[in-house]
């Protein structure tokens, strides 16, 4: 395991979520879980409607859209008004925002009836704490002004307390909120759908029995996340603390003099430090964590004795003097974490991770391998023959290794390279087989196996990929490939369907693969191996927001670091990644029999660290091999080399 990382307890998220939708439900109050402070985690959002919430918000666009992507299905929730350029987006993700100002709001009501959708909007009133809202002697005139607009509803009001000024809710400002809904209800004769009555802060009138009986919904983040309200910092009843665990570990352990020698001056973010009187000789450590990371303030040692001094952007300096036991260098160290500091660790790239108690584990009982004899999407015969030269022995290999594996043998026809058919005719033969392996994918699932696709070249991957989609909505996918595969229709010059596999697993273009399109949001889709690809190609994936990492990347970052960064892209797919392997990616000298050889690719140490790396994540739930073309299919080296890849991604070790 890589540190810095953050343990997350979705059980714990669960039971928080629970405890305080029991809470509000008894006053008739509805909750929108936030999980803003998770960067979006789909995850965490699936833990709270587990437990009970209404909705689900967040406050940045971008992560609304990963929600959605990942199979949260909820009302979404935007937590603050949408800028001028976020407006067509807003209506196509987000069903309700909040909102303050009428200039926006027209914009939200004419893009919303240019997409024939209604979008609606709660008005936030400003009671004092002086963030956001209209005031309120303009509401009357605001929410008459929003009930004439086409494409959206007034389907509440609300106001946000305590974030800005420091503003407590009180029964005063709770009944002017109320009040003011009233009036709205009697003035244009409609009946609000929600009065949204603050966020965590407002718990504790919801515990006193002071929230006045109209206010029928709150916004809760931080209370569910860390289990206390945040008025006055109280644990909630029914809830737990422990949802995150920050680990970090020790680079540097030493006594030194506790005061600084030397001449003063501003340190790195330009305070002057301030430091006592004493100086003794203490331990102290240096962790491999900091300000870039987190809010250094709000980290919290679980070790008694143990005392942060602060840090820079890249270190945290921890006394252990008092802490009863011995640091060396690659110690691990806990932290609890204030909300700013869990804030900072979860929106972080550097600090990875890792979630706990997602579901009932299931353990695979065995791997089930489908031939796909398959050359119809490339430009040439030979990929048909992959299957006959790989499955069996990959069965072999697998089962020295401890593993149950089932061969299928080929589950289609072959269905083999012809240039007289048009690229429609090769996409509708293409859509039946792919359909056979998507259902091939869903019935390995569905008996908890590890399903396996032995191509065929690489349009055989939007066939697993749609069947692993239907049952693991929120995965990902790390293709390997020499070529981007990213073409479509319009920009391919050769009508290849292999080159348009990744276009088509994205919905992209016209041209299906299959007869449910996987759909694969782009931001859960990393390549590897680039190196050869189309000027319209090129275009194409530096618009589309699809990880890439090029040979150069793998020349300058190494391959041990790559997969590493992929994996942090791919974090959030919290039901894991598919694993597709173009043989393409290594190099011609190390793999000769494939489609269409591309000098500059992996070597063999490079491509099996690739695999092994990935096995070690425990988040690979589906494989292929494609894009072999077996000079010899009875003993063919490059059928061997991927043989051996795959048994590396399925855990092989040397040792």
């Amino acid at each position: 395991m890589e540190y810095p990382v953050i343990e997350i307890n979705l059980d714990t998220i669960r039971v928080n979520a629970a405890a305080l939708a029991a809470l509000c439900g008894k006053r008739g109050i509805a909750v929108a879980g936030v999980v803003k402070c998770t960067c979006g985690s789909p995850a965490v959002a699936s833990a709270m409607l587990a437990g009970g919430v209404k909705q689900i918000a967040d406050s940045r666009l971008e992560n609304l859209e990963r929600l959605r992507n990942n199979g949260i299905n909820s009302e979404l929730l935007l937590l603050r008004s949408p800028m001028k350029s976020q407006i067509a987006h807003t209506v196509k993700i987000v069903d309700i925002s909040l909102n303050s100002e009428l200039e926006i709001i027209e914009l939200l009501s004419a893009e919303a009836a240019r997409q024939r959708k209604q979008h609606d909007i709660i008005l936030m009133i400003d009671l004092g704490d002086r963030r956001e809202g209209v005031m309120p002697g303009d509401v009357i005139a605001a929410a008459g002004a929003i009930i004439q607009m086409p494409g959206v509803r007034l389907a509440g009001i609300g106001t946000n307390l305590t974030c800005f000024g420091g503003i407590l809710p009180s029964p005063e400002n709770m009944r002017q909120l109320a009040e003011l809904a009233t009036e709205i209800e009697t003035v244009y004769a409609i009946k609000l759908r929600w009065i949204s009555g603050g966020n965590s802060s407002s718990l504790k009138m919801i515990i006193d029995g002071t929230m006045p009986a109209k206010i029928n919904h709150v916004r809760l983040g931080e209370s569910i996340l860390l289990g206390r309200e945040t008025a006055y910092g109280k644990l909630l009843p029914g809830t737990k603390p422990d949802a995150f665990c920050l680990k970090a570990e020790i680079i540097e352990s030493a006594v030194k003099p506790s005061q600084p020698e030397g001449i003063a001056g501003l340190d790195a973010f330009g305070h002057v430090p301030v430091t006592s009187g004493d100086n003794y000789y203490r331990r102290r450590v240096l962790m491999g964590i900091g300000r870039e990371d987190t809010v250094l303030e709000g980290l919290l040692p679980c070790l008694p004795g143990i005392k942060v001094l602060g840090g820079s952007s890249d270190h945290l300096i921890v006394d252990v003097e008092e802490a009863g036991r011995s640091f060396e260098a690659g110690d691990i160290i806990q932290f609890n974490l204030t909300y700013p500091a869990l804030l900072g660790c979860m929106t972080s790239s550097y600090v990875n991770k890792h979630y706990h108690d997602i579901r009932p584990e299931q353990h695979l009982t065995g791997i089930r391998i489908a031939g796909m004899p398959v050359s119809i999407g490339a430009n040439r015969p030979g990929s048909e023959l992959a299957p006959q030269a790989v499955c069996a022995k990959l069965k072999e290999k697998l089962a020295v290794s401890g593993h149950a594996a089932e061969d299928c043998g080929n589950i289609v026809k072959p269905l083999l390279y012809d240039a007289s058919l048009t690229p429609e005719q090769k996409s509708a033969l293409l859509i039946d087989a792919n359909d056979c392996l998507a259902q091939f994918t869903v019935n390995a699932l569905d008996e908890n196996k590890f399903p396996l696709a032995v191509g065929g070249d690489h349009s055989i991957t939007a066939g697993i990929i749609s069947g692993l989609r239907r049952r693991k909505k929120s995965t990902g996918m790390v293709m390997f490939s020499a070529f981007g595969e990213f073409n479509d229709e319009k920009t391919s010059t050769t009508g290849n369907l292999h080159g348009m596999v990744l276009a088509a697993c994205c919905k992209r273009g016209g041209l299906r693969m299959v007869s449910i399109p996987p759909d694969m949001p782009v931001e859960n889709i990393v390549l590897i191996g680039l190196r050869n690809v189309d000027s319209a190609e090129r275009k194409l994936l530096r618009q589309s927001g699809i990880k890439i990492f090029t040979m150069e990347d793998i020349d300058v970052l190494g391959m041990h670091e790559v997969i590493i960064q992929a994996c942090r892209r791919l974090s959030h797919c919290t039901d894991g990644f598919h694993v597709s392997i173009g043989m393409n990616f290594a190099d011609p000298a190390e793999a000769p029999g494939v489609l269409l050889a591309s000098r500059g690719g992996v070597n063999y140490r490079e491509a099996h660290l690739a695999m092994e790396t990935l096995a070690v994540t425990g988040m690979v739930c589906s494989a292929d091999l494609t894009e072999l073309a077996p000079v010899n299919a009875a003993d063919d080296p490059t059928a061997g080399f991927g043989i051996e890849l795959l048994c590396s991604l399925l855990g092989q070790k040397i040792i």
